[in-house]
């Protein structure tokens, strides 16, 4: 038996110092803790010890991790690196669990753990995704030991880059919001393990930094949507979803014009990215 790999824990900063000051107080001891700065005039990130990593411009999340990941990977590729929001804190318990998981489940690459809230009810408990339906929805209970699982949050979630042939990524359309439903479709279709542990968990502290953009946060999540189900459901799922899509945007335009603008928003660059890859396609046949 080998060597355990090394565990290094990554976030993305984005005017949230001080609450990576608090994450940063919840780790063990002597853990590494990889910081992408997304906000490269907030200075109070410098300050703290860990290890920093300067992207220049707010990539979003994807982009920012697969930065951290690339990092890493070039120093340590078999190395455990677990992605954590700012705003969570850990509960403690038995950290040699992260291995122990790993190295009684060979096939298990990508591992997502139980998200709490600040009252200690489940946040995240898994998630599912019905391809047929276009749906994906978050499970409520605490899994066993093990569970499977169609996807997990990019909350809290574990890569081993020692299973992979090449430095795992995030689809990198992705600004923000399903880019971890992507991930774990796409690795788990190339035969990837992906599952859930209730035996490790964090607790969520939603931030305020999303919720005072509404409308970025809207067009975000609704251009992650389509992107995921244009990729893994059925074209008239994703054609019935669009349409929904569109005449709620509409309801909700003359009492929420923020957020209706956002799904619409979301709808022009979603078609903007059908449109590029569509003369990218024709390009190659020429």
């Amino acid at each position: 038996m080998g060597a355990r790999p090394n565990l290094y824990f990554l976030t993305v900063n984005f005017h949230c110092a001080e609450l990576i000051r608090t994450l940063l107080g919840s780790l063990p001891p002597g853990l590494p803790l990889v910081v992408v700065n997304n906000s490269p005039t907030d200075r109070a990130v410098q300050a703290l010890e860990v290890i920093l990593l300067e992207s220049g411009a707010n990539l979003g999340f994807g982009r920012a991790c697969n930065l951290g990941l690339d990092w890493i990977w070039a120093r340590d590729p078999g190395a455990l690196v677990w992605l954590v929001n700012p705003d969570t804190t850990f509960r403690g318990g038995d950290w040699e669990q992260v291995w122990t998981l790993f190295a009684a489940n060979p096939q298990l690459a990508v591992l997502g753990t139980v998200i709490y809230d600040s009252r200690g009810r489940v946040w995240f408990g898994g998630g599912k995704f019905d391809r047929a339906r276009g749906a994906i929805s978050v499970g409520s209970q605490v899994p066993g030991e093990l569970a499977a699982a169609d996807w997990v949050c990019g909350g809290s979630l574990i890569l081993h880059l020692g299973r992979f042939s090449a430095c795992p990524h995030f689809d990198e359309r992705y600004f923000l919001y399903y880019e971890d439903v992507e991930l774990c479709c796409r690795y788990r279709e190339q035969g990837h393990g992906v599952g859930i542990t209730g035996v490790l968990g964090i607790v969520h502290h939603p931030s305020s930094v999303t919720s005072r953009y509404p409308y970025s946060k809207t067009k975000y999540s609704t251009l992650g949507y389509l992107l995921t189900l244009k990729q893994y459901s059925p074209p008239l799922v994703l054609a019935w979803r669009l349409a929904r899509l569109l005449g709620w945007a509409l309801v909700l335009l003359p009492w929420r014009p923020r957020v209706a603008l956002g799904k619409l928003g979301g709808v022009g660059l979603f078609m903007m990215d059908c449109q590029t890859r569509t003369r990218a396609v024709n390009r190659q046949q020429m």
